[in-house]
Order: structure tokens, then sequence, then C-alpha cells
């Protein structure tokens, strides 16, 4: 039986009944098919009558169709061989032809990777609407002024892969590709010839890094500002933790977490009564990444965040009872007593002088001892 699938109206069967004869004719064949189809038996060779024996035949079915399934049949004892045997004793198939006479469709070409990506290979997917063959990798390029490789090409059927690898941040990938006729299907039906330019793909595989943290530190809280390389999603206050010899015996909580741009963070770590010691913070590395889904990379955050965001608190011992405060005890002055002593003793010994106005003033004469009178002895 001819190839199949295959692309021509007119099929070629050759038959080899094995012994030569010259009692074969056009009428001994049939087609069959499980479905209904065009083809038609049309020719016959080498054409009767013979003039010589021969095994092998030629039949030609024509005008067939797209979608026809059909094969060639030798009818039972149908043939006979030069000593009058009759044969074949049951009716003989060959293998069935299906008839494709469509061209393959190029489907798309399409990025698997996002047009930002953090993957350093970059793989497109190309797809027909049925198994091809000689596509090669040659008809797929790259503009110029990337470090991606050269591309290569893997897959079969009707789906493969284009595949650039190597390439480095801030690569901007832009494939281009041209398909030509030399892609043909099963059949041999060719693909219509297409180009494009797809749409750039940039590369980040580099992690965003904690470039500063600023601390402002208060009686009972600390206010912390955090700046990343590049801007962040997924940073939320869960994703801090705190630590410390401060945060082992008290607890500390975060509070006025806001962005004030999208790689700028401010927060407050706040306790109401903190105990003396070191306080630090962490993150869940996991939770941050950049747009293109790089994550917080933990050595940047051993390295930078938990070293600036140390800070130190130190408290005096806190006392059950009121401290009672006592009066200072003041030791006698022996001179001015004595002094004040000595004017009292001179007020007593003299007349008092009373002054009763301007230019007036009055006296106050001593009266003699009058001796009081005795009784009778």
């Amino acid at each position: 039986a001819p190839a199949s699938p295959n692309s021509q109206s007119a099929i070629s069967f050759a038959v080899n009944l094995g012994e030569s004869t010259n009692d074969v004719a056009e009428s001994d064949f049939e087609i069959a098919s499980n479905s209904t189809y065009s083809c038609s038996i049309d020719a016959f060779s080498p054409p009767g009558p013979r003039d010589s024996l021969t095994s092998v035949f030629n039949v030609t079915m024509s005008g067939c169709e797209h979608g026809d399934e059909v094969a060639l049949r030798l009818k039972s004892n149908s043939v006979r061989d030069d000593l009058g045997n009759v044969g074949p004793l049951a009716a003989v198939t060959s293998s069935y032809v299906v008839i494709d006479r469509q061209d393959p469709v190029l489907v798309s070409v399409a990025a698997v990777n996002s047009s930002l990506t953090n993957l350093s290979t970059i793989t497109y997917n190309v797809t027909f609407n049925e198994s091809v063959q000689n596509l090669d990798a040659s008809m797929f390029s790259l503009a110029s002024g990337t470090s991606c490789s050269a591309p290569s090409l893997t897959g079969s059927n009707s789906t493969y892969q284009v595949v650039f690898t190597g390439c480095a941040t801030d690569d901007v990938v832009t494939m281009s590709y041209t398909i030509t006729t030399a892609v043909i299907d099963l059949a041999g039906n060719s693909v219509a010839a297409s180009s494009e330019t797809l749409d750039a793909i940039t590369v980040d595989v580099t992690a965003p890094a904690i470039t500063h943290i600023s601390k402002v530190q208060h009686t009972s809280h600390v206010v912390y500002t955090i700046s990343f390389s590049e801007e962040v999603a997924g940073f939320t206050a869960e994703d801090i933790q705190f630590s410390g010899t401060s945060a082992s015996g008290s607890t500390w909580t975060v509070s006025s977490f806001v962005a004030l741009a999208s790689n700028i963070f401010r927060l407050s770590a706040v306790n109401d009564h903190p105990d003396s010691g070191t306080l630090k913070f962490s993150l869940v590395t996991s939770s941050v990444t950049d747009q293109a889904g790089n994550q917080l990379a933990s050595a940047d955050l051993v390295i930078s965040s938990v070293d600036q965001s140390e800070v130190s608190f130190y408290f005096l011992e806190r006392r059950d009872e009121p401290r009672v405060r006592t009066a200072r005890r003041r030791e006698p002055d022996q001179r001015r007593d004595r002094a004040l002593n000595r004017r009292a003793r001179v007020r007593r010994a003299r007349p008092a002088a009373h002054r009763l106005g301007p230019g007036v003033v009055r006296a106050t004469v001593a009266t003699p001892h009058r001796p009081r009178p005795r009784g009778p002895h």
C-alpha cells in the first residue's frame, strides 16, 4: 500500500501474487473502507490481454478526497494460476491509507515566561494543529544585545519548545521567527510561511536587598525605617520577628506599619514595659519578593538587617515601696545663740524708750524700791 497519510488524490497499490499468472483482471479487486469514500479503481497494469505470465500488478485508485480512508482488496477465488488452481481461498486486504490533502496550520508561538521573569532560561511553545516535520532551530532568533545562548529546539509531533539559556539580569529578550514551507505534515502538505517578532521579556534574576535601616529609639518604642534596593511585594507586619534579651522577658509588637514608597517601609516596635537589654528584628524572607518573584535573600538579612536593627534599653530596678524622704538635721549655731542671749540681758538692764510719734518720747523712770512693811515681831 502507498504511504499513509497521503496527500495525493490518486494512489497506486503494488500487488504481488507470489507466482506467475495470466488470469488477473481489474474486476478481481475492490475498495475496502469503514466509511464513505470518493476513490474509485480506474487503472490496472499490465493490462490484459497479456502475452506472458507475471506475478506483479499495479492497481490505481483516483478521485480520492481529504478524509478518505481506503484499502485495496483482492476478492476470494478470483485468480487462477497456470496449472488451474484457484485462489485465494479468502479475500486479501491491504493496509488502509488515509487521504490528507489539507495543509498544516501554525496555531501559536507563545512564551512560557511572563514579560518580567526571574528565570535565566526563556522558553517558547510552538504549536501546530497536527504533527509536522522539518521544523528547525534556525527558524528562530533573538535580537542582538543579550547574553542568552543560541536557541535549541525540542519536541515532536505537533508541539515543540524553543529554549534560550544563560540569560542575565537586565537582558531584554525579543524573539523573532520565520517558519518556511519546508515544514510539512506527515502527508507532505506544507505549512504556510509566516514570520513575527514577539513581545519583549525582561530578565531579572537578582534578589532584592535591604539597603538601609534607620531607627529612632524612645523610652518604650523604636521607630524603624527599612529601605529595599527595589520595589517589593508581600511585606507585612506579620513578617517582623523580634529577638534579643529585651524580647525574651517582655513582649514587643509591631505598630503603625506603613509603606512610605514601593521600597520603603516604616514601623514601630512597641512595649509598654520593656525589659533592659537588646532588641533586634528579623524578617520572614519567603514572604518578601520583588516584582519578578525573586525572594529576599536570607544572607542579606543576617549581614545587614539584624545588625542595623539592634538597639539597647537600660532601666533602673523598680522598687516595691516608695522612698521616704527624711529632713536633714541641723546642728545648733552656738555663736548665734550667745549673741541673742547677750542682747536680751542688755534690754532688761536699761530703760526702754518707746516712740509715740515724731519727736515724742515717753520715758519710764525706775521707782525706788520700797521695802514691804513687816508686822510686829
